[in-house]
């Protein structure tokens, strides 16, 4: 709690030829003020203010004593205090702003202040005029890390002009006053807020009134956009008694018709959990002594759902609804406390939203009132939030709005690809088949050795038509010749097909090793076509295949069986360069062949 003084000061008495004119200014001085709010990371523990490592660059303490505001320094003003500290010297400043965040402007800073020193000691800070601006937030900030600081007998004298009057200066407001001279935040912009209160209407003043540290926002719903809704945050400094009065002090424009036998409203809530107690609170705005309260709990979490508050089961320890309208009370003013009886800092900072405060119970009157809505209510008059849509390209049936080939696949959410699983393009999301399926594999990718030459060998399948093989080495160079691997390397083989289908297959090099137990004799060569084979003993079991120059094979037969020499015709290969293979289970040989026509 703080005290006030209020006292006269002559700031300055000019003589003006025969003419003597005074100009006085009224002094007030609050005491004992504390900044017990804290953001950003600090700490106070009632004792020290302290700015420890890890908080915020922001972090400071704020004075949550909103009485002494508006505060205003037309002829400047001084700040007093007594400082001490835990044993390290701490540099301290005050900051003055408009509103609390973030309508933060016009702001000042103070110079800042080195408080030393265990024992106490007076400490001063002079204010310079601030002209007409007004300031309803009042911080401290410890600019030193670590260093815990006693301010106590903290006193704050501000000033202003006999002259000035305090008011709304807008004159876009309801509530202008052409006499005002200092604005001091009181400005109310639009048609008195009354029930139902929907948040749509940009002619009424949905300003609301928190108390406790609670903070509302107008805000677009997150959840349904664009619909308008208010957003309270309960922040972690909020008291177990928080809430928000829907509107101004001056309440709702008509009274709420309470009686015995109608004695129900609903609001429409969002809260992060189920289990949430809800106080809703009427009362008179002329009289805060005739109220009548009542509670709900949510049912769901993170999902909007419409609340019914009977004030027939008034609260524990509140006024009981016939007691009052016995007396004669009236009600034109409602607040909403959410998550009432728990303290912010033990529930932390928690978002809430609310819309749609009618009077009368849930019946007949709330209902889907979207006519775009698969559940379009016409009898409806609330919205209870309980509208379904269809799904974007569908009907309210579920069936396509567009769908011209009958697939039951809308026409929008069609996709072209290929549908076959066993391919190697395979698309899981296409829907349609366009004929691009890819079988092309490779079923062998080696190099073999002849005379410690690699030797690239490429076999596939699946493919269409002429597939080209093309090698490249470890930095993406082609090699120029697949039969005459001379370097240690991985080699990366690539084959297309004539439908542009690719694959790829890696083929590491790691030796060159010349294997030829199995030694045969070739001749002619060059040649025609025609070739003759001979070994020197009888060979069982043997493959032969035939490669050109990129790989690829042209000839291949199993299981022959070679007794001294057979005979083979390659004439159909066209002129170039080919590679023999002979293999078992013993061993591989390796031949250049020459066809020349």
């Amino acid at each position: 709690m703080y005290n006030k003084s209020i006292y006269f000061k002559a700031l300055s008495f000019l003589f003006l030829v025969s003419a003597s004119v005074f100009t006085l200014a009224q002094e007030t001085t609050f005491t004992d003020i504390e900044f017990t709010g804290t953001f950003g990371g600090t700490t106070y523990d009632g004792n020290y203010y302290t700015f420890p490592s890890g908080s915020e660059v922001w972090g400071g303490f704020a004075n949550e004593d909103v009485s002494i505001y508006p505060l205003t320094f037309t002829d400047g003003g001084e700040i007093t205090f007594t400082g001490s500290t835990a044993g390290t010297d701490a540099v301290v400043y005050f900051r003055f702003e408009y509103n609390i965040y973030p309508d933060t402007e016009p702001s000042y800073n103070t110079v800042s202040v080195t408080v030393s020193g265990m024992d106490d000691a007076p400490y001063s800070i002079e204010l310079p005029s601030q002209g007409a601006n007004t300031y309803s937030s009042f911080l401290l900030y410890v600019a030193t890390l670590d260093s815990p600081v006693s301010l106590t007998d903290v006193s704050l004298t501000s000033t202003y002009s006999l002259t000035d009057v305090f008011g709304c200066t807008d004159t876009a407001a309801s509530n202008y006053n052409e006499d005002a001279t200092i604005e001091d935040g009181s400005c109310e912009y639009g048609i008195q807020i009354d029930l139902p209160v929907t948040f749509e209407d940009s002619t009424i003043n949905y300003t609301m009134s928190d108390f406790g540290a609670n903070v509302s926002t107008l805000v677009t719903d997150p959840f349904d956009p664009p619909n308008m809704v208010m957003q309270v945050v309960k922040t972690a400094q909020a008291a177990t008694w928080a809430g928000t009065t829907i509107g101004t002090p001056a309440g709702f424009s008509t009274d709420i018709p309470l009686s015995l036998t109608d004695s129900k409203m609903t609001v429409r809530v969002w809260s992060p959990e189920a289990g949430t107690p809800i106080r809703l609170k009427v009362e008179d705005s002329n009289d805060p002594t005739h109220t009548c309260e009542t509670e709900s709990n949510t049912t769901v979490s993170g999902e909007w759902e419409v609340l019914e508050f009977d004030f027939i089961n008034q609260a524990p320890g509140t006024e009981l609804l016939s007691v009052g309208l016995d007396w004669g009370w009236t009600y034109n003013m409602a607040s909403i406390f959410f998550n009432f009886g728990t303290e912010g800092s033990a529930a932390g900072e928690t978002t809430y939203y609310f819309d749609d405060v009618m009077f009368g119970g849930l019946g007949a009157d709330y209902g889907c009132i979207d006519m775009t809505a698969c559940n379009y209510d016409p009898l409806a008059t609330y919205n209870d939030a309980s509208c379904i849509y269809a799904v974007e390209f569908y009907d309210c049936n579920g069936d396509c709005l567009n769908d011209n080939d009958g697939d039951s696949v809308c026409d929008e959410l069609e996709i072209d690809g290929c549908t076959d699983s066993l391919a190697s393009n395979y698309n899981m999301d296409a829907t349609d088949d366009d004929g691009s399926c890819c079988y092309l594999v490779i079923t062998l990718a080696s190099i073999t050795y002849e005379d410690g030459i690699g030797v690239g060998t490429v076999t596939t399948s699946g493919g269409v038509g002429e597939v080209v093989i093309v090698w490249t080495d470890s930095d993406g160079v082609v090699v120029d010749d697949p039969s005459a691997i001379n370097e240690f390397d991985t080699y990366t083989v690539h084959v297309t097909d004539e439908n542009g289908c690719t694959s790829s297959s890696e083929v590491t090099q790691t030796g060159l090793n010349d294997l030829d137990p199995l030694a045969f004799v070739m001749f002619p060569n060059p040649t025609t076509g025609a070739i003759t084979l001979q070994v020197s003993t009888e060979v069982e079991d043997l493959n032969m295949q035939v490669f050109d120059a990129t790989g690829r094979v042209v000839f291949a037969q199993d299981n022959l069986i070679v007794q001294g020499s057979i005979s083979l015709d390659f004439s159909y290969l066209s002129t170039g360069t080919y590679t023999i293979m002979l293999s078992n289970d013993h061993g591989v040989s390796l031949l250049r062949l020459s066809i020349q026509h």
